[in-house]
């Protein structure tokens, strides 16, 4: 049985820590909503289906993320912000946003997005390859897809880790 991600708001009690700062601080349910709804304010009415973002604080890139899905938008996600990858993030959309300029203007934001590569009616998340090997390239992600993968995830790990801090040292993106 697949789980279904926790995007409402009813998802967990308001006190429940649901990630720590970079410096050891926990961030309760009720702050990263409020993360949530300052984002979703600031983006609301982006007119892009498809939002390019990028934070290195993965508890705000988190927070984005969930303001994005909750306004039926698809963010795309690169590995890096070099200038290859940009590029070809910037054939997806014309919206960026959190600490990533648009690599022809400069600037954070954008109008209208050109024409979509993956299937929209499935597709909530795209992300990139680094392209270290080539050119970076976009792979759609469904919620069936990340819920599968959450599922194997807590299938290996799941009882393993009930109260245990992780601490990563590999980017989120």
């Amino acid at each position: 049985m697949i789980k279904v991600l926790p995007l409402a708001p009813e998802s967990y009690d308001t006190d429940h820590i649901v990630a720590y700062s970079t410096e050891g601080q926990p961030v309760n349910w009720q702050a990263f909503q409020q993360r949530q709804s300052a984002w979703v304010n600031r983006l609301q009415f982006c007119r892009d289906k498809k939002v390019a973002v990028y934070h290195s604080n993965a508890i705000e890139f988190l927070a984005i993320l969930h303001a994005l899905w909750s306004l039926q938008k698809i963010p795309v996600v690169p590995g890096n912000t070099l200038e290859p990858t940009l590029q070809a993030v910037a054939l997806e959309t014309s919206y960026f946003v959190g600490e990533i300029e648009h690599p022809s203007t400069g600037k954070v934001g954008g109008s209208t997005a050109p024409e979509t590569k993956c299937e929209e009616s499935e597709t909530v998340l795209i992300m990139f390859t680094s392209g270290s090997t080539g050119a970076p390239k976009a792979i759609c992600k469904s919620f069936a897809q990340l819920n599968a993968e959450l599922q194997t995830l807590d299938h290996h790990w799941g009882n393993k880790l009930q109260g245990v801090l992780i601490v990563g040292t590999v980017s989120h993106h």
